[in-house]
């Protein structure tokens, strides 16, 4: 007996939330499981993805959003039908810098982009050296790291123009001097050079 009802509770957490929804004469699940949510992203199911990562994402969660972010950055206009997510780039840059700021390394290089871009924020090159540099540090090899490097590289003029106008000693300053040095450092280390300009990397 005891084997049945682990295999039906098994089987039923494996179907999509919205099936579940209806399933067993109106059975609700007592709470929305982020498993559920990243099934939706994952599968395509923009629109219900979005509403489930919501909660993950306002509470705090980095992943939630990030995903959020994208969403709303343009990938939930691939989503068919009732999944399409109209872009919202204000509102995907407003999740994309929540995660970047919540330590997410993936979310940094995003946000980096559409503060390069001016996509949803004001253009900021400093800010987007800033986000790009910390991607760099933080991402795996192989995983973006050295397309991240690249473009803080490339950044890297605008971001030494603006330290400079700083008093020596200055907190903000000082801090930038630290990610220019390490982003040239981090450079010829790895051998990588800055990258192409970010319109040819839409």
């Amino acid at each position: 007996m005891l084997g049945l009802w682990l295999a039906a509770g098994f089987a039923q957490a494996a179907t999509p939330y919205e099936e579940r929804l209806g399933a067993g004469g109106g059975w609700r699940p007592p709470v929305v499981g982020r498993g559920d949510a990243v099934s939706a992203y994952e599968s395509g199911r923009f629109a219900t993805a979005l509403r489930l990562l919501k909660p993950f994402a306002e509470a705090g969660d980095p992943d939630a959003q990030l995903k959020a972010g994208r969403i709303l950055g343009g990938l939930g206009e691939m989503g068919v039908g009732a999944e399409r997510v109209p872009k919202d780039s204000g509102a995907a840059a407003l999740w994309l810098g929540r995660s970047a700021r919540g330590g997410n390394a993936a979310a940094m290089r995003e946000y980096g982009r559409a503060a390069e871009l001016g996509e949803g924020m004001p253009k900021d090159l400093v800010l987007a050296f800033r986000s790009y540099a910390g991607a760099a540090q933080k991402l795996p090899e192989g995983e973006g790291k050295a397309a991240a490097l690249a473009d803080a590289l490339r950044l890297k003029p605008e971001a030494a123009r603006y330290a400079a106008q700083f008093p020596a000693g200055d907190r903000q300053a000082q801090s930038l001097a630290a990610a220019l040095r390490w982003t040239e450092g981090a450079a010829q280390a790895s051998g990588v050079t800055s990258a192409t300009g970010p319109e040819l990397r839409r």
